[in-house]
């Protein structure tokens, strides 16, 4: 009785999560939000053991909600998810082996073994799935230059219940909100269409949108009623609760829709497998957009005659990041309490923040511009930046990424790479190991992934060590979610990067080349029909491309991870300054 009405008196600090694209680099991701998990949770146990502790605070602080993006939206997607078994099989801080044989600390293990144990470009032996395995290749359809079939067997693995004892109560966190939101972008390579019309016209102007999403409404996650979001509540959204997830050991509707978008949302456009998608067209009526300048509008569909048979629409998804890899406004939204009000905002004065979104973004530094070396203005470059230039474009956010890095706007954080013990500073991807060959470096070794996880956890614990803005906190300088019992243990993570070592790089090359001999028939059969000038091709290829295909990538992969210091010294070279005599 004493704890309730002391929980019932606290005021509640409302956190939103916005988790951007990152590929391999989701492993830093991951780790962020299985630190954040770690902390609320042993803040929780610490009120439970000494509910009358000076040191506990005043408030509370509850997760309202979390928007990802491809990377980002598979953490969001599957940290749900882990949550939910965790109410069966128990939550706390346990070992999880690494591939050296060691074992490292972690709140998830699911989360662990969907980010660092699974996907991996080579397997573990030479007939385990990877992303370069074969098996997929059967028929005469392409889908990937990946395997896509890794992404489908880590879903299911997510989704599967654990054996071994379970508690038998399933207890709702109290650092959830209740309902637990969670958003994913996707992009709609078939497009939704919407009219648009002024107040006095009849005319109508016509706007394909492909920038989607999937909104999840999970009850029984969390507890927190006082921390539910009311523009996230009236929007559309795909209903579910825990009780299904535990009962149909994952296979109820709602939660499979959920592990499928979380593959949509990542579905890197050429490199993994573009995702089918079926929803309710019912989901689209009154759907409310994070419109600045029009709080909350909701608009519907103007649904073609084609699209209006039956109760489903179907559409083709890639990844969400293509569109919006930061899906903050989604967000910032969740935690707006006048919402319906066009100058509606969350309070940014450090003695006024009652809420905040906490960005988590491995590669901070985002897109830059090509030095005038790079000026090419002939057909061809044209052609190859045009996609580039309309990604980084629709990306371009300024007024959000602006506030989010001004110390005076308290409602807006920023969790990125930094190195061991950097609280603060510039943070940047050169500082993890999973930001090799554009971000997916880190499929190319364990460690590199083990690496980024541990930092994230470890930037988390800094981050949260210094985070003090709010007018719960701010006066007497204590963080907004002190950390008790294991949370306070430093996260250790290694002080050097990790290396990949040169006899894997020969065998990754290797797995390279074989995906590749497969593909090209593949590719043959599917779209070359006379069986002469398959033959013909199939020939150059074996004869000449393949060869400096392999050499140029032999050499981007080799440079990069040079460059990085994350390819080990090659012995067999010898210092060429240094006299060698002959035997």
């Amino acid at each position: 009785m004493h704890q309730a009405h002391h929980q019932a008196a606290r005021p509640v600090f409302r956190v939103a999560l916005s988790m951007s694209g990152a590929i391999s680099a989701g492993a830093y991701t991951a780790g962020v939000f299985d630190f954040l998990v770690q902390a609320l949770w042993e803040l929780d146990q610490a009120r439970k053991r000494t509910p009358d502790d000076p040191s506990l605070p005043g408030h509370d602080v509850a997760i309202v909600g979390m928007a990802g993006a491809s990377a980002g939206g598979i953490t969001a997607a599957l940290g749900a998810i882990a949550l939910g078994y965790a109410q069966q099989e128990g939550l706390g801080l346990t070992q999880v082996p690494t591939e050296s044989g060691g074992s490292l600390p972690c709140m998830l293990p699911r989360l662990y073994n969907a980010w660092v144990q699974s996907p991996r470009m080579v397997g573990l032996t030479d007939t385990a799935p990877c992303l370069l395995s074969t098996e997929d290749l059967a028929g005469d359809a392409l889908v990937s230059l990946l395997n896509g079939a890794v992404l489908d067997k880590i879903r299911d693995d997510a989704l599967a219940p654990r054996s071994g004892p379970k508690s038998n109560s399933a207890t709702p966190f109290t650092w959830l909100a209740e309902p637990l939101h969670v958003y994913l972008t996707v992009s709609n390579l078939n497009g939704v269409q919407y009219d648009v019309k002024g107040d006095d016209s009849a005319d109508a102007y016509h706007m394909v949108n492909h920038a989607d999403r999937l909104h999840f409404r999970i009850s029984g996650l969390g507890s927190n009623t006082r921390a539910t979001s009311d523009w996230a509540g009236c929007d559309s959204a795909i209903a579910m609760n825990v009780d299904a997830l535990l009962e149909t050991a994952g296979t109820a509707a709602p939660w499979r829709m959920l592990g499928q978008g979380a593959l949509a949302t990542a579905a890197f456009p050429v490199g993994l497998e573009a995702r089918l998608l079926q929803v309710e067209r019912a989901d689209y009526q009154r759907r409310l957009f994070p419109a600045p300048d029009f709080p909350g509008a909701a608009i519907n569909p103007a649904w073609p005659a084609s699209q209006m048979a039956g109760v489903s629409y179907d559409f083709v998804s890639v990844d969400g990041g293509v569109i919006n890899n930061d899906p903050f406004e989604i967000a910032r939204f969740m935690l707006l309490d006048d919402w319906r009000n066009p100058r509606a905002r969350n309070p940014r004065d450090p003695a006024q923040a009652e809420c905040a979104v906490i960005m988590i973004s491995p590669f901070p530094e985002g897109a830059q511009v090509p030095g005038m070396a790079d000026l090419d203005a002939r057909l061809v470059r044209v052609i190859t930046s045009l996609l580039p230039t309309l990604m980084q474009q629709v990306r371009f956010k300024l007024d959000e990424l602006a506030a989010a890095a001004s110390p005076k706007v308290a409602s807006r954080m920023l969790i990125a790479p930094r190195k061991t013990g950097q609280a603060s500073g510039p943070s940047s991807s050169a500082n993890i190991a999973c930001g090799a060959l554009g971000g997916f470096g880190g499929f190319l070794a364990q460690s590199f992934r083990e690496h980024d996880f541990q930092l994230g956890r470890r930037n988390c614990q800094d981050f949260l060590k210094g985070w003090t803005q709010s007018k719960f906190t701010t006066a007497q300088q204590t963080p907004i979610l002190p950390l008790f019992g294991s949370a306070r243990e430093t996260v250790a993570v290694p002080v050097t990067m990790p290396m990949m070592a040169r006899a894997d790089c020969a065998i990754l090359l290797r797995r390279i080349r074989q995906r590749a001999d497969a593909l090209v028939p593949v590719v043959l059969r599917g779209h070359v029909k006379w069986w002469l000038w398959r033959f013909l091709i199939r020939c150059a290829w074996v004869l000449h491309f393949r060869g400096l295909l392999m050499d140029r990538i032999a050499k981007v992969i080799t440079d990069d991870l040079t460059a990085r210091g994350q390819l080990q010294p090659d012995r067999r070279r010898r210092d060429p300054s240094v006299r060698q005599d002959k035997a």
